[in-house]
């Protein structure tokens, strides 16, 4: 979620994106607001939410670190898990840290991808002795970044749930880069803005998976693809492998089978069996192949 402003009122608009399980970007709101204040915000998300009845409603949510936006997507979307854009973390990070960024940004990119809390721990020592000299960064890393928001943007807290691989804003930013090309000018009245929008939405119309390791140990895994991505993580591959057969459907979760936006249920439910609509496929092609001639 992303707000911005493209009309000759200043009007915010918020932008909503979603992921499909293709991995492809769509447009799923658009909202004009008066202001950006958690008010706002709140009815902007209890629309969307009203209209969303009998769907999927999201898992995660990422945002910049806007406090309105955050409160409000917390009392609409309360199961939601929030995080926070990686990227625009790291933008901010580089203009408030400018004389000391590129000694710290190797570092502070391992403290961010800290797959467990004592890799964190290790990870931020070294930060901090990095940053020795610039107690003033440090200060500002810890205070602005850390210690409130941590447990929403570094990898030891977030792959712990479903996230599908989504840790920044740029789908919602590449979406609206989209509509300022149909928009053509902030400069746009509403009616003009609103035919835009239209467009973009008309014109929607027109996997992860984590490298095997042999002899891979439970103890070794983290499991962060399984419990983040909802696929099978190294040591259950490693099993597969063993036991000579293909990986189970009932091991992805039901999220990667599906193409609506209809409600699921996730892994622990998921009784999905294809073998009738696989088998009706096969005979489908068999009599194709059958009738097939040149």
């Amino acid at each position: 979620m992303q707000a911005y402003k493209t009309n000759k009122y200043g009007m915010p608009i918020l932008e909503i994106v979603g992921v499909t399980p293709t991995n492809m970007t769509f447009s799923i709101a658009f909202v004009y607001m008066h202001e950006e204040k958690q008010s706002n915000y709140v009815w902007a998300l209890d629309c969307l939410k009203s209209v969303m009845e009998g769907c999927m409603l999201s898992l995660i949510i990422v945002t910049g670190r806007e406090t309105a936006l955050m409160n409000a997507y917390a009392i609409i979307f309360p199961d939601a898990k929030g995080l926070l854009c990686r990227w625009h973390i790291n933008n901010n990070i580089m203009k408030k840290c400018k004389s000391c960024w590129d000694v710290l940004s190797t570092s502070w990119t391992r403290l961010v991808n800290s797959e467990t809390k004592e890799a964190y721990n290790k990870n931020l020592a070294q930060v901090e002795k990095i940053t020795n000299t610039y107690p003033d960064a440090f200060v500002y890393l810890n205070k602005t970044w850390l210690t409130p928001h941590k447990e929403k943007f570094v990898s030891a807290w977030t792959d712990k749930f479903l996230n599908f691989g989504n840790h920044t804003t740029n789908r919602a930013d590449s979406q609206h880069v989209k509509l300022k090309r149909y928009v053509e000018t902030s400069g746009s009245d509403i009616a003009k803005s609103l035919k835009r929008i239209d467009d973009v939405v008309e014109s929607q119309y027109t996997e992860y998976e984590r490298s095997k390791e042999f002899g891979f140990v439970y103890e070794n895994c983290g499991c962060q693809v399984r419990t983040s991505y909802g696929l099978p993580c190294a040591h259950e591959q490693t099993i597969f492998v063993k036991k000579v057969h293909c990986v189970p459907l009932h091991s992805v979760d039901r999220f990667w089978k599906k193409l609506d936006l209809l409600e699921c249920k996730s892994l622990e439910d998921d009784n999905l069996d294809c073998a009738v609509e696989f088998s009706k496929e096969v005979t489908k092609l068999n009599h194709a192949v059958n009738n097939f001639s040149v």
